[in-house]
């Protein structure tokens, strides 16, 4: 394979192919590059002929990215953001003054053990910035690759390379049941009892049943989030497993019995990741150094 020939590059391909992917269609990327739709087919011709790749295929009435165009999304934002700021000096950011709205992908463990002090530390210094929490999708890294979210809190393994991340928490694991119930002192008791299962903490791994090894839990019910484990517990025999800082919580609000877990596990690590375009992007260089000192402040 020989090397591509940059000097024969042409900007405004990249350009146009981020738009192209953005869309998923010529005719969306031409709308938003001005242009005819005729001159967007051409230009994904000579894309294909550049990278080797259909980029887009007929699926249905429409048109699907490939498996390569999905993969160059994530590089290619990086990439054009990295040369819009060889040409655009940063601006200082002026947290007392300015405005900025961030948008943050997080499970609802990352919520309770850390959103509150960033709020409250955010508010005094920074008056008009304001957070967004968006759900926790199926693939949370495609919100930050294609710029609809600037943080996500998720587990360190889950930094991909075209990232970076900063450890926050590591806190260990805590049972929680209904008032008055008993809590498991061993795991033979762990194991005897009915378990909640949390699809956030599967989406990343299961640290539990890495723990247990061939042993198994038995699973009655898997709901989405940590916070409707704790209302099902509350109501209900089953047990649930969660990380120390929301089991703590949902004790305190809710009467839950809370206790050890049996057996040690794996701790449930939270790192703020977010996008390396961001790196130097001083409202996001802020935000990070907010983050980081309203946990020390906490």
């Amino acid at each position: 394979m020989h090397p591509t020939n940059l000097t024969a590059l042409d900007l405004n391909l990249l350009v146009a192919l981020d738009a192209l992917l953005e869309a998923g269609s010529v005719s969306g990327a031409a709308r938003a590059q001005h242009r005819s739709q005729p001159a967007m087919s051409r230009t994904l011709g000579r894309l294909r002929d550049l990278v080797g790749d259909p980029l887009l295929v007929p699926h249905g009435r429409g048109l699907a990215l490939t498996d390569r165009a999905r993969a160059l999304r994530a590089p290619l934002k990086l990439l054009l953001s990295d040369a819009r700021k060889l040409l655009e000096p940063p601006v200082p950011f002026v947290p007392h003054l300015e405005a900025a709205h961030f948008r943050v992908v997080t499970s609802d463990y990352a919520q309770v053990a850390l959103l509150g002090p960033a709020v409250r530390w955010i508010a005094q210094a920074a008056p008009r910035v304001t957070l967004e929490v968006l759900a926790l999708t199926d693939d949370p890294l495609d919100l930050l690759a294609t710029g609809r979210a600037e943080l996500l809190f998720g587990p360190p393994a889950a930094c991909p390379t075209w990232c970076d991340a900063r450890p926050l928490l590591a806190d260990g694991w805590a049972c929680v049941r209904r008032r008055g119930a008993t809590l498991p002192a061993t795991v033979a008791e762990y194991l005897a009892l009915e378990h909640i299962d949390v699809g956030t903490a599967l989406r990343f791994g299961d640290p539990i049943a890495d723990a247990l090894g061939p042993d198994r839990r038995r699973v009655r019910l898997t709901v989405p989030d940590f916070a409707g484990a704790c209302f099902v517990a509350a109501t209900s025999d089953l047990v649930a497993t969660l990380p120390e800082p929301v089991a703590a919580a949902a004790a305190q609000s809710m009467g839950l019995s809370l206790g050890p877990v049996p057996f040690a596990v794996r701790a449930p690590g939270v790192s703020m990741i977010w996008p390396r375009r961001l790196e130097q992007e001083p409202a996001h260089r802020w935000l990070r150094a907010a983050v980081v000192e309203s946990l020390r402040r906490a």
